[in-house]
């Protein structure tokens, strides 16, 4: 018998010890339900976060979008500047442009896998998605956010329209 195939994705950033608990929650209930005879993989924000955690996953591969404002953090990060500057902004109106290139991307490359050829973007994610059983949408907290009270301004509407493209 083969194991049961399982992908999970929207899997967020591990640092966050609510998600943390609730994709650990999400694996053993998967384990139990499944009786350990599961080959789980996962698209996740935070990759080495979720390596971290050592749990029963057979695979962790990025999302098939990103989200801009979280690649927008890790490049402020990486050259050292904050949320505030022009150049965050820059970064973060790059990630969002490049998010749309990513569905076109994605799209195309769903097209490929549907038409029997191999996906050229993200073909591992895609090859894990279109040999599993079971896609599970990860209990993340994605859209958390439109119930705060965060300003209601440009930044924080084209997030959440950014976060839901990405998502679905």
């Amino acid at each position: 018998m083969t194991a049961f195939k399982v992908h999970i994705v929207h899997v967020g950033n591990m640092n966050n010890k609510g998600t943390q608990a609730l994709f650990k929650s999400d694996v053993y209930a998967i384990n139990d339900i499944v009786n350990n005879e599961v080959f789980i993989s996962v698209s996740t924000t935070d990759i080495e976060g979720v390596k971290r955690l050592n749990l029963s996953l057979n695979a962790v591969l990025p999302p098939v979008v990103d989200i801009p404002y979280e690649k927008a953090d890790q490049l402020a990060r990486k050259f050292g500047c904050g949320r505030g500057g022009l150049r965050y902004k820059g970064f973060a109106l790059a990630m969002l442009v490049y998010m749309f290139v990513q569905v076109l991307l994605s799209v195309f490359s769903i097209v490929f896998v549907k038409a029997g050829l191999k996906a050229f973007y993200r073909g591992q994610v895609m090859e894990h998605v279109k040999n599993c059983d079971l896609v599970i949408s990860h209990s993340d907290e994605s859209f958390k956010e439109s119930a705060s009270l965060l300003p209601l301004n440009l930044y924080w509407v084209i997030t959440w329209w950014s976060m839901l493209i990405a998502r679905t």
